[in-house]
Order: C-alpha cells, then structure tokens, then sequence
C-alpha cells in the first residue's frame, strides 16, 4: 500500500507499507456455521409455510415478538419464512501488542436468533440434552488475524478484503448445495 505524508521539509512523498495476515473468507465461515449449527436451526421447508395453521403461524410470531394481527395471513406466512431464514452476523476486531509486534484479529460469530434456533427449552425437549444453544452459536470464529502497526491507516487497509466478503453477503446460502436434506432452503446471512 502507499500512503502520503509530509517529511520533515513539509514536502509531500509517498510512502509504502506492508500488511501481512490470514484471511478465511466470510463465504467459507458461512458455510461452515452452517454445518456446525444446523442441529439447533428450525430449517422448515417451504411446505412447512404452505401448510402452516393459522393458530400455529400466531404462535410462532408471538414467540419471536412479531406477531400483527393487521396483517394478512399470506402476509404473516412470508414474515415468519424471512425471520426463520435470516442469520445476522456480528464483527468483532482487536488491535494489541504481543512481543513488540502489533496485531489485528477479526472474528464473527451469529447472532443468537429464536426465530432462526431452538430456545434450550425446546432443544431439551427434542433431544434430552441441556444445552445453551445461544452459547453454542455465539461462540466467535477467526476471521482475519494479521500483522500491522497500531494506527488506523495500517488497519484500514484491511477494508478491501473484507469488502470482498461483504459483496458476497448478497448472495443467499443455498443449503441444499451443503447438504441434499435442505434443498430448496436459501439462508439470507
């Protein structure tokens, strides 16, 4: 990268740095958040919503806080089907110092969603084990960890591969792709 700065004359010059980091791209942690967490994911089929009952539908959509009695039925069906198929994602990054060197480190984990994944209630009562699956699917993921000085132009010249990640969101996860049981289901990340 190049960056431009005033020497000690006040005259401009251009000056070049290097990062160096690992990057695993946001598509491949996607997929495999997937994989790892599809146990605790509702993952209804399409036919699911088709054949849903109207007392069921008012149900779900209490449970998740989005429940309107305005809306239509058709409406509320295609609501539920959004929230259930939506994961949302969180960044986290931390810059420090480990041996005189300075570090960058991205990690994303989903957002724990009860429309998307069973409550520990309901796991429990599925499975018979008690497990914290809002713990489970918080837990982060590395997603970029690199070396660069610990100033905000050296950092932000991570911004390009993560735009590159970011483009990629666009494009829904089509879960039959990973595994033949979920076809026809497309996860909006």
């Amino acid at each position: 990268y190049r960056k431009l700065s005033l020497n000690e004359h006040g005259a401009v010059e251009t000056e070049t740095f290097v990062v160096n980091g690992r990057k695993i791209p946001l598509q491949k942690i996607r997929v495999n958040l997937f994989k790892k967490y599809s146990k605790y994911m509702r993952l209804n089929s399409d036919s699911y919503f088709e054949n849903i009952e109207e007392a069921e539908l008012h149900r779900r959509l209490n449970d998740i806080g989005e429940l309107n009695l305005v809306d239509s039925f058709d409406d509320m069906k295609q609501k539920l089907e959004r929230f259930e198929r939506s994961r949302h994602f969180m960044l986290w990054h931390d810059a420090s110092v480990i041996v005189n060197h300075s570090h960058i480190m991205f990690t994303v984990h989903i957002m724990y969603d009860a429309a998307v994944f069973f409550t520990s209630e309901e796991y429990k009562g599925m499975t018979g084990y008690d497990i914290d699956v809002q713990k489970k699917v918080e837990t982060p993921e590395i997603y970029i960890i690199g070396r660069c000085k610990s100033n905000d132009l050296e950092q932000l010249s991570y911004i390009e591969t993560r735009v590159e990640c970011l483009k990629e969101l666009k494009t829904d996860l089509q879960l039959g792709l990973i595994d033949e049981k979920h076809a026809g289901i497309a996860l909006n990340d």
